[in-house]
């Protein structure tokens, strides 16, 4: 039901992160003065003319008409006829200009323009016969029918121009325009999601399996078999290092996180989750009394990353900090999973929160609809980026939280004496709200850019691409990082890569002395050929930021008890940050240091390999392994001939190689394969030849017969016989005694062996006719005894 009752509000606006701060009172004591300024000034402004209009909290690009009309900096050019196109515009491309696409037939050509100048250039350019700014195009997408998401809450204070959807994230998210960029439709359980389908897990209290939120459009079941956004077969409880079936939610707050990060969505029911492409796995660490160890958040994160899970949300923590979840952290890091995590909820920079504050993990604050940061909301040198969590509202004067399913039944954040918050939906407001926002995000863009774990630095472009998007200023600090999210902003990188004009970008990592994070180490980045150097401190845990540094290339430096480490060629991009650039000075650490170590060599044994059949194959470090172990990715050129049996494969530390096996397909043709294994530091390939199936033996019984008596033929294959079947070319070498009684037999797919008669005939003398069995440039051959009668 989407109602809404004062007390409830007031009582769950305590909750948000439940395990760090949810009986706290700090953070409406105003322990730190709100923020001095919103995102921008041209956002705030925009939002006050959406109030105006009773338009409250909708995203200023929500519909087409309020996007982006043109690509910024792209052109169309038609040439007139016989000339040669961009080859023509000597004086544009000496004014920055761009060859993007062309389209010979109709002699246009896509250019980017760098500057006025180069446009006034091509413009003037007698070769020229228009010029157009390119047009952007959007798939049109209603919004979805979810009543949450069209219904204002009327139970709130109200006045004309201050109307509040009981969605009003999603609106300030912009989530439907996104949602037109990819994929352009809402999801059912008759159509699937196929390919498109995204595994996040979800580290919290346990879900709320029987929740009609968590099914799609004619799902029978939430579960994913059922037509519902859950992966139950992969979900787990674990507490106390056990791992159990399932993860019932006996406390409540998993699934209001859950539903904020992946909802079912146009499915004609309460709410929406921003990943409407996201599969979640829900993995119990907290029990009915709010309670968890960082060694089973550990233990998730590890498992999730086992599991397939590409994004992670952990909207728990406290200000102790976890090795076993630094090393889990890096686990997950190097397997291709990215950590999202909530950066708690007592307004302060005096402590970091973790696991939020850890190297590799994108760490999220909270803001209000306002866009300021919200009052309760931790911020600091490891906050990555802002999403929408809930505060006060200065317009409304009330509470106003996140709204998000809740248990269907009793739990324990239901008590009118601890939180009063409604089944079924409500809000709750934190940073534990914030970050299922951003997870949701992350899963859109993995779909639509078809990322995978097997993705080469797939946890490093998802954390760039919601950093890039996000609405705010044009550099980092420490309240919003690189600003709100922005979900449609984010997924139209393509068309507009940097839709806030960012202008630096920022290094991040943590820096430890022989295997041991360490503070107040000197951390300094230097560009490579000149342009300046950007310098930090290292926190208590070792954690640093190098924050707004002109992009280029540089060598980042750590110094700390007289001893030095470098991490060379580290590449900083604008507008976000280049993640866990983690330095170890001095060695130790248990074997290899804290920087993964580049690939030597990879080698495949046999380098020519039957189709069907495998191949080992060893990849060699440069130097011994990472402390704690990395990871390298997999990847085959050619997936439907040669592919590595798993899409990475794991250095424990200290070690300099490792095995996997190459699996392959029958092939019609001989099909040259490149295998290649990446990381951080680079990628080393090994080319194999798969070749067609040929016999493998040719036997007879009898082997001895008196003429004119036939014998059986057995031809065994090498394996077995693949799509379009094989044809065995049967001869005899004296067709007078004995002879096939077909010339040619054919194997069918998925058989290796096949019979076939040879027929004799009466001999004076013994004769010792040779059969023979060929295919795919291979012979097999016995010979048969023919005797006299």
């Amino acid at each position: 039901m989407l109602r809404l009752k004062l007390a409830r509000t007031f009582a769950a606006a305590i909750l948000g992160l439940s395990l760090l701060a949810a009986a706290s009172s700090a953070q409406w004591q105003g322990k730190r003065p709100r923020a001095a300024r919103p995102l921008t000034a041209m956002d705030y402004a925009s939002y006050r003319l959406l109030s105006a209009r009773g338009d409250r909290g909708r995203g200023a690009l929500h519909l087409a008409s309020e996007r982006p009309m043109y690509a910024e900096g792209l052109y169309n050019i038609k040439y007139r006829t016989g000339k040669t196109g961009f080859a023509s515009l000597a004086a544009a491309k000496r004014l920055d200009a761009r060859l993007v696409a062309a389209i010979p037939k109709i002699r246009v050509e896509t250019v980017r323009l760098g500057s006025d100048a180069a446009l006034r250039a091509v413009r003037s350019d007698p070769a020229v016969e228009w010029v157009q700014p390119v047009a952007m195009r959007y798939p049109l997408i209603i919004d979805p029918d979810d009543p949450a998401f069209n219904d204002i809450d009327y139970v709130l204070p109200l006045e004309p121009d201050f109307a509040t959807w009981f969605k009003w994230d999603a609106h300030l998210l912009d989530a439907p325009g996104a949602w037109s960029v990819w994929p352009g439709h809402y999801y059912t359980a008759a159509g699937g999601k196929g390919t498109d389908a995204v595994k996040i897990a979800v580290i919290d209290t346990g879900i709320d399996y029987n929740h009609p939120d968590f099914r799609n459009a004619g799902g029978t079941t939430s579960n994913v078999t059922g037509g519902g956004q859950l992966y139950r077969s992969l979900d787990r409880t674990i507490i106390g290092g056990s791992l159990d079936p399932d993860a019932p939610d006996e406390f409540g707050h998993g699934t209001h996180v859950t539903g904020i990060a992946a909802a079912g969505t146009n499915n004609g029911v309460g709410t929406t989750g921003n990943g409407i492409n996201a599969q979640v796995i829900s993995l119990k660490c907290v029990d009915a009394f709010g309670n968890g160890t960082d060694s089973d958040v550990a233990q998730a994160i590890i498992y999730a990353a086992d599991a397939g899970a590409l994004i992670v949300n952990i909207s728990l923590g406290s200000y102790a900090y976890s090795q076993a979840e630094a090393d889990a952290v890096k686990y997950a890091w190097n397997k291709g999973t990215l950590v999202v995590a909530a950066a708690g909820n007592d307004g302060t920079n005096l402590s970091p929160n973790y696991p939020g504050a850890l190297s590799r993990v994108l760490a999220v604050s909270a803001t209000a609809r306002s866009d300021y940061l919200s009052t309760y909301s931790n911020w600091g040198d490891y906050i990555c980026v802002a999403a929408c969590g809930g505060d006060f509202d200065f317009d409304i004067l009330w509470f106003l939280g996140v709204f998000s399913t809740m248990p269907t039944y009793y739990v324990t954040m239901n008590d009118p004496d601890v939180y009063g918050v409604a089944m079924e939906y409500d809000y709750n407001m934190g940073t534990s709200m914030a970050s299922p926002q951003v997870v949701g995000l992350a899963a859109l863009i993995a779909g639509m850019k078809g990322y995978t774990q097997a993705t080469p630095n797939v946890a490093t472009k998802l954390w760039q691409a919601i950093q890039r998007g996000a609405d705010g200023g044009t550099s980092w600090d420490p309240y919003y990082g690189y600003g709100r999210i922005n979900l449609f902003n984010s997924l139209n990188l393509d068309s507009v890569p940097n839709p806030k004009g960012g202008t630096t970008g920022s290094v991040t990592g943590q820096v430890a002395y022989k295997g041991t994070p360490v503070a107040n180490a000197s951390i300094a980045a230097v560009r490579v050929g000149g342009g300046g150097t950007f310098t930090a401190s290292s926190r208590i845990d070792g954690g640093y930021r190098i924050a707004n540094a002109t992009s280029g290339t540089y060598n980042v430096t750590a110094t700390v008890f007289g001893e030095s480490a470098v991490v060379s060629s580290v590449v900083v991009t604008r507008g976000c940050d280049i993640p866990g650039i983690d330095i170890n000075v001095g060695g130790g650490g248990g074997g290899g240091g804290d920087t993964e170590a580049a690939i030597g060599a990879i080698s495949v044994t046999p380098l020519t390999i039957i189709g069907s059949k495998t191949a080992t194959a060893t990849v060699t470090l440069a130097s011994a392994a990472m402390s704690g172990g990395q990871f390298v990715e997999l990847t085959s050129a050619n997936p439907a001939v040669a592919w590595p049996g798993s899409s990475s494969l794991f250095f424990p530390g200290g070690s300099t190689s490792a095995n996997f096996t190459v699996l392959t397909n029958p092939v019609s043709t001989p099909t040259y394969v490149m295998i290649t294994a990446t990381n951080a530091e680079g990628s080393q390939s090994a080319t194999v030849k798969v070749r067609k199936i040929r016999p493998k033996s040719l036997t007879l019984l009898p082997t001895s017969v008196k003429g004119p008596n036939p014998s059986t033929a057995t031809v065994e294959l090498e394996a077995p016989a693949g799509p379009g079947d094989i044809v065995l070319t049967l001869t005899s070498s004296n067709n007078a005694w004995a002879k096939p009684a077909v010339p040619t037999v054919i194997v069918p797919m998925g058989q290796t062996v096949v019979n076939f008669t040879v027929n004799t005939k009466v001999v004076t003398a013994t004769k010792l006719p040779i059969i023979k069995a060929a295919a795919n440039g291979g012979t097999k051959q016995a010979t048969l005894t023919v005797k006299k009668p």
